[in-house]
């Protein structure tokens, strides 16, 4: 099922009350310079979206259990957006998971965890079901009973607590920061438009220059697939992601999860239907992608971080003067610097890469840095992908003699 019936049959009797039927959009010519992405900005305010919109987080074993403050960090950080947020109806879906053979070793992505590892996780759940202070007032958590996997655990929320148009998927380990994701008018625009725009993504380190990364890596031109609706621009997405994003309902439920294209138990949508995504692009041109339909929206820079869940655990946070700080509550904070070299380098192209973040009572395992920090040279094995900062194979962005020269 392509996403035009997927969107189209459900939504045809229930689109806005504007008549609109079919999208006007106009592609327009977008070209990005490296001013355009020096900073995000905030686009709207005083949207309200209770009535439309679903807020859904995902959870599941990490390091930092029985520790709230992960899970703290991201729902603090849901303020920064527009849309006033924090009055949508918020479901926590809590994944299970294996007691691994191996009792030394948690092997959190195929949901197998230790004993220890399992009796944190669950005191970390009863944290959150009785802390009525720190957790959202209108929060629902669904715990389900077996491993299901980022994929399969969204289809279980969506399908029993989410009965609203619109959705905002989160995974734990992903926060906002400033300006916010700018939800209030891509979620305008998504009502108005659903059958052009049922899958918009927040702008990430990793995005923040995409439209050069995909002709620097792939030598593909996506500019003529760019939307524009009054002032705001969506970029094409080569490759569904599982960052955060807001999307269609049905979007999710008939294309992304249903019965074609939904992940194994423990796989990612990103894994599955995105790599088939990027073949057909590759293989047959940027106009394949109204099969698709993903979008990430432009807001001239990243407004989303990745905290990477499974190697965050408990401990202390020094201060770093050099650090740009995001007050997100009076429980936790979350700090993220970038390295001289990331910062001297054109746009954003090794921003993800040599970026850290700091949150209030987590830290990373003792001696753990960015890839590629105090090293000179790739690793053992042959890099297979192609590097953003030069484009050529063998070696990736972090050790690329290039990026070095730029960066010095």
């Amino acid at each position: 099922m392509d996403v035009e019936q997927a969107v189209g049959d459900v939504m045809e009797g229930s689109i806005a009350p504007n008549g609109l039927t079919a999208d006007t959009t106009a592609q327009t010519k977008y070209v990005p310079s490296l001013e355009h992405y020096a900073r995000a900005v905030r686009m709207s305010d005083g949207v309200e979206l209770a009535l439309a919109l679903t807020i859904v987080v995902t959870t599941s074993p990490i390091p930092s259990n029985p520790s709230t403050g992960l899970l703290e960090t991201v729902f603090s950080s849901l303020k920064l957006c527009t849309g006033n947020l924090l009055t949508c109806k918020v479901v926590l879906v809590c994944d299970s998971y294996k007691i691994s053979n191996d009792d030394q070793a948690c092997r959190y992505k195929q949901g197998q965890v230790t004993r220890k590892a399992a009796e944190a996780y669950e005191e970390f759940l009863q944290c959150v079901e009785h802390d009525a202070i720190r957790m959202p007032a209108n929060l629902k958590v669904i715990r389900l009973r077996a491993h299901h996997g980022f994929g399969r655990a969204l289809r279980v929320a969506l399908e029993t607590e989410v009965t609203t148009r619109l959705v905002l998927v989160v995974q734990h380990d992903w926060v906002f920061m400033p300006p916010g994701f700018d939800v209030g008018a891509a979620a305008d625009i998504m009502l108005r438009h659903p059958l052009t725009l049922p899958y918009v993504a927040a702008m990430s380190l990793s995005t923040a220059d995409y439209v050069e990364r995909v002709k620097r890596r792939y030598q593909l031109d996506i500019t003529s697939a760019v939307l524009q609706h009054d002032s705001y621009y969506f970029i094409p997405l080569i490759m569904l992601q599982d960052k955060p994003f807001l999307a269609s309902r049905t979007y999710l439920l008939d294309f992304v999860l249903g019965p074609d294209n939904c992940p194994a138990v423990g796989q990612f949508p990103e894994d599955t239907l995105g790599r088939k995504q990027l073949a057909l692009i590759l293989a047959e041109g940027i106009s394949t992608h109204t099969r698709y339909k993903t979008f990430v929206l432009d807001q001239g820079g990243p407004v989303v971080y990745h905290l990477s869940g499974r190697k965050v655990h408990a401990g202390r946070i020094p201060s770093e003067t050099s650090a740009a700080v995001v007050a997100l509550s009076p429980l936790s904070s979350v700090r993220v610097t970038q390295s001289d070299a990331a910062a001297s380098s054109a746009g954003f192209v090794r921003g993800a890469a040599w970026s850290v973040a700091r949150v209030s009572g987590l830290a990373l395992p003792s001696g753990e840095f960015p890839r590629g920090h105090g090293q000179a040279s790739q690793p053992k094995g042959r890099f297979k992908g192609r590097c953003f900062m030069c484009g050529v194979k063998g070696h990736s962005k972090e050790y690329c003699s290039e990026g070095k020269e730029g960066a010095t």
